[in-house]
């Protein structure tokens, strides 16, 4: 199956989340198309146990199952850490439901995790005055951002958890096999370049779209001006991606690449998987000038920072950021200042160090590497900031 050809294909890409905002670089998503939301149930268990890649892993396979069956990255589509939400036209939308029951399966025997997977008409939200638009960010030659606006994927998220009536019943018989070819993850977690990285999750209180980027103009500015500018606070830097030849984390891409846990196709795989990553770091050792796919081997730190996720925008702005002790206290007063004014909340989880998995669209040149920071990352920032949204109704 290719993937059609649809209003956010023919959207022109922009070159920043702000821009989004201006002219008609966003459009409204159509009525007869669904906010699809695949995510881990009781992901802060899985934290607790130590399992947050694998909860992390989980949203990835979902990603890269759907590129795989449609060819192609450039779809709307938002990683969340432990989970991710698509947004799919009805024509594509029994497709994805039997991708994302597939993927569910296999992700409850690979890691003995549940994944959710909820669907909401666009129409519904739009009918009880919900607003949600779409837009893509060029963020290298090789990866296009998609980015949502509005409360509409917010609303969604609370329904389903709320209303059954929005979640896929589970299938444990069923037989579908996606295909996670593309899916990745061969770096040990990155030490900050500072002392600390942060996930950070900021939800607008926001009644229009205008207020909602004049909002967001200031947010970046606060930030920028605490941090500093983009190549300031990344959380990515080429000395601090190490090649992982963990068991474990390789263990993960073995199992996705041959769907099963054990037995001879798994054991080739991991064998296959040991073999490319020796080669890459002979490449990248000896500045060996082998290519795969369109990668020079020995330049693949940069490919996988330049295609970075590490910030996004689905109605809340997700970032990951590096700094100081003193850079995280100082953020914390002003954005509870502005929390305070009734103007935001906001969730952050502190760490260490960030993680890094990434998907490669095998039959492109499309890729994209999605940040998030360990221990519980966005996941805990969500929670935090869940709390604060439920505690002041």
């Amino acid at each position: 199956m290719t993937f059609f050809n649809n209003v956010y294909t023919n959207l022109k890409p922009v070159s920043s989340l702000v821009e989004i905002f201006k002219d008609n670089n966003s459009i409204p998503v159509p009525e007869d198309w669904y906010v699809v939301i695949a995510d881990i149930e009781k992901s802060t268990k899985a934290i607790e146990e130590g399992r947050y890649k694998d909860v992390n892993t989980a949203g990835a396979l979902a990603t890269i199952a759907i590129s795989n069956e449609f060819g192609t990255l450039e779809f709307p589509f938002i990683f969340g850490g432990d989970g991710a939400t698509f947004l799919i036209p009805k024509d594509y939308l029994e497709k994805v439901k039997d991708i994302l029951i597939g993927t569910s399966v296999k992700v409850r025997e690979f890691f003995d995790l549940d994944m959710r997977i909820g669907i909401v008409p666009v129409r519904s939200l739009v009918e009880a005055g919900h607003t949600i638009l779409m837009g893509k960010i060029q963020i290298s030659p090789y990866y296009v951002q998609s980015a949502i606006i509005g409360n509409g994927i917010h609303v969604a998220e609370n329904w389903i958890k709320r209303k059954e009536e929005f979640v896929v019943k589970n299938n444990d018989n069923f037989v579908y096999e996606p295909n996670f070819k593309g899916y990745t993850c061969r770096w040990l977690d990155i030490p900050s370049p500072k002392e600390e990285t942060i996930a950070l999750i900021i939800y607008l209180r926001t009644s229009t779209l205008k207020q909602e980027q004049e909002m967001l103009t200031q947010v970046f500015s606060l930030i920028e001006s605490i941090y500093g500018p983009k190549w300031e606070h990344h959380p990515l830097y080429e000395k601090g991606l190490s090649p992982a030849i963990s068991p474990r984390i390789l263990w993960r891409e073995a199992a996705a690449r041959s769907g099963k846990t054990t037995g001879i196709n798994f054991f080739l795989e991991l064998m296959r998987t040991y073999l490319e990553l020796f080669v890459t770091i002979t490449a990248m050792k000896l500045k060996l000038p082998l290519k795969v796919y369109f990668y020079n081997l020995k330049e693949i730190k940069k490919f996988n920072i330049i295609s970075s996720d590490y910030m996004k925008y689905d109605g809340m702005l997700k970032m990951v950021l590096a700094g100081t002790k003193k850079s995280r206290e100082k953020l914390i007063t002003e954005l509870d200042k502005l929390e305070q004014e009734g103007k935001l909340y906001y969730g952050i989880h502190v760490s260490n160090r960030a993680i890094l998995t990434c998907l490669l669209q095998t039959n492109s040149y499309q890729e994209v590497h999605f940040v998030d920071v360990a221990d519980g990352g966005y996941t805990l920032a969500a929670r935090m900031l869940k709390d604060k949204i439920s505690n002041d109704k």
